[in-house]
């Protein structure tokens, strides 16, 4: 038996994303040298995972699933016990762990699939912005739940469409850093190989740019939404990120990570090419329980051109 071992690790550091890439490659041809006597073994050893680093490896098994190879999972850290609060290990075939399950208290929502996972993303992301800011008072309207629930809705459902595996999201909320996280991750073909096949927007580096700008979109108008309205989930997520301190969103997708933050804006995205390429797409969201500007204001454009 032949066995390849796979090491969860912590993003954003690019070690994960360029081991999930040459992991692939290397599985592959080990597959295809040893056939049935071939498996892959996924380890948690380190005393600490990140809630997206959980969202990518499950994702990258969900994809392992797919193609058909053999795996199991294993490990005794904390990281192991954390990854089994969040539901990691939830629906994996022949892996039956016995756990003791702590309540989330508000605080996480259990990875799941992408599939009608986004307003329950956006309902515990809009409670957490007004439960724990130390402004008083704090109202999100409506109006703005519903675009971010759009936004994000927009996000996750153009991660579908594009994915060939089942595409994974989770929240959590850092108390101790005061920051809330959303990530969203595939195996699928990507946002450059999207909108690339979408129409002429230059080079990948200019494809992702134009990916964070408003009204880009590869897709048809969703029901009840005016002409202009695809395109403005990215877009409206980076718009929060720009104007608020300790708020970014990072986007990885085949061999580049790009970066918005108030130091980045949406004009002028920080963009870093990786030293091997990421078959598919990966959205970290974060947003501060202490927002410096209103969100309505911040969403108040895209309320004005979207709905009817």
């Amino acid at each position: 038996m032949h066995l390849l071992k796979f090491y969860v690790r912590s993003f954003p550091d690019d070690l994960l994303v360029q081991t999930t890439t040459e992991f692939i490659d290397e599985a592959s041809l080990l597959r295809d040298q040893f056939g049935e006597d071939f498996y892959i073994q996924v380890i948690f050893n380190s005393d600490f995972v990140s809630n997206s680093s959980l969202v990518i490896a499950r994702a990258f098994l969900d994809f392992l699933q797919n193609e058909g190879f053999r795996y199991d999972v294993k490990g005794e850290s904390n990281s192991f016990n954390y990854a089994n609060r969040l539901g990691f290990f939830n629906e994996l075939p022949h892996i039956d762990y016995d756990f003791n399950k702590q309540a989330s208290n508000g605080r996480f929502l259990e990875l799941e699939t992408i599939t009608n996972s986004d307003m329950r993303v956006t309902e515990r992301l809009t409670k957490s912005l007004e439960e724990y800011s130390d402004r008083p008072n704090v109202f999100i309207s409506e109006d703005s739940r519903e675009m971010l629930s759009y936004s994000i809705g927009e996000v996750v459902s153009n991660v579908r469409r594009h994915s060939f595996s089942t595409g994974r999201i989770s929240f959590q909320n850092y108390m101790g850093q005061t920051v809330n996280e959303v990530t969203i991750c595939d195996c699928g073909i990507g946002i450059i190989e999207s909108l690339r096949n979408a129409g002429n927007y230059g080079t990948d580096v200019e494809i992702l740019k134009h990916s964070i700008q408003q009204y880009t979109s590869a897709s048809h108008n969703p029901v009840g939404y005016a002409e202009k309205s695809p395109g403005v989930g990215l877009y409206n997520l980076c718009k929060i990120a720009e104007r608020n301190k300790k708020a970014s969103v990072t986007i990885v997708t085949e061999q580049y990570k790009l970066e918005v933050s108030k130091k980045n804006p949406v004009d002028n995205p920080k963009i870093i090419k990786l030293p091997t390429k990421f078959k598919g797409t990966i959205v970290v969201l974060r947003i501060p329980n202490v927002l410096q500007t209103n969100l309505n204001e911040v969403l108040e454009d895209s309320l004005q051109d979207t709905f009817f």
